[in-house]
């Protein structure tokens, strides 16, 4: 027997879903891109496939945060909400892969309508 596995949002991998202080519930998750940070949000998990997205943050044309934006979560920390994900270095970087980091945005008020900005 096997299990039929239902696809939650097309085409978004490492999905992650938080309730806020709100009510809303906060969905970010790895684009097929791999160049930004996109957040939606919803009154309920159901809706969250079809809810409005936006995109809080792109990947730098160089250097260490510029390629492979992935795994992105969501967390309300101290009343400001912080996005941690990983990212790597440029084509340039003899490391490649291995030169993924963790890095953190972060917005003090709405986060679907207030400025993100670089920890």
């Amino acid at each position: 027997m096997s299990a039929k596995t239902e696809i939650f949002i097309k085409d978004r991998a490492d999905p992650y879903v938080t309730k806020g202080s709100d009510g809303w519930y906060y969905f970010t998750a790895s684009v097929p891109a791999f160049d930004c940070i996109e957040i939606r949000r919803a009154r309920t998990i159901e809706e969250l496939p079809t809810a409005p997205t936006r995109i809080v943050w792109t990947k730098h044309r160089s250097g260490p945060m510029s390629r492979f934006i992935w795994a992105p979560e969501i967390h309300l920390v101290d009343g400001n909400w912080c996005i941690y994900f990983a990212a790597a270095a440029d084509q340039l970087d003899p490391n490649g892969m291995l030169s993924h980091r963790t890095y953190c945005i972060q917005c003090d008020g709405d986060p679907m309508l207030d400025e993100w900005v670089e920890m």
